[in-house]
């Protein structure tokens, strides 16, 4: 229980320092930290211990016509290597008004982040009668202990999404790992649509 706690905290710790980051990648991109179309959706790819962000976003520009780039974002490095940002147009394979109702399908509008469902990855063991001794007197009670399946390091997103009036922002760390050990969690398979959606439709996170 303690060690799961610990791990939470840990996780916790590391997405705000990343979220504290955010303003100067979007600088460093050219980008405002508020999403300023009236439809937009952005999702950044990194967040571990590499100095490596990707940003994918899908807008309507003022004329109502659907654009996308995919943002590539180097941190500087000391004494290793400075800032590097390369940015591309893309195109989706079949159509973006596909594009973004499948995400709508996909409850982008509506998900929370991870932190608030992670009831639903805990594993609840059978309940049993336990003794513990306090003070040389024995007492016996019924309880049972939840356990959950931590993965740290690999590969977090960060979703935001705006269509005119309503917005949502929500974070995901390993996604696709998670839903291998939970399937049954609706929100980690709408969140690893959208994902397997943006990388088919438009060639980004292959690796």
């Amino acid at each position: 229980m303690m060690k799961n706690f610990l791990l939470f905290l840990l996780f916790l710790y590391s997405f705000n320092g990343f979220t504290q980051e955010l303003t100067r990648i979007n600088t460093n991109l050219g980008l405002s930290d508020s999403l300023t179309n009236s439809v937009e959706i952005r999702v950044y790819q990194g967040f571990g211990i590499t100095n490596y962000t990707s940003v994918f976003r899908m807008f309507k520009n003022e004329s109502d016509s659907w654009k996308a780039e995919f943002c590539e974002h180097f941190a500087a490095v000391p004494n290793h290597s400075g800032l590097r940002v390369e940015k591309r147009k893309l195109k989706p394979e079949t159509d973006f008004e596909y594009v973004f109702q499948n995400l709508l399908r996909s409850n982008i509008q509506n998900i929370p982040s991870d932190d608030k469902i992670n009831w639903k990855f805990a594993k609840r063991n059978p309940v049993k009668l336990i003794e513990n001794q306090v003070r040389g007197k024995v007492y016996s009670e019924y309880s049972y202990v939840k356990t959950i399946t931590s993965i740290l390091d690999g590969t977090s997103y960060t979703f935001q999404f705006k269509d005119l009036n309503k917005t949502n922002t929500f974070h995901y760390s390993n996604p696709e790992s998670y839903l291998k050990i939970y399937p049954e969690v609706d929100e980690l398979m709408y969140v690893c649509e959208m994902i397997s959606l943006l990388r088919n439709q438009f060639g980004i996170w292959k690796d």
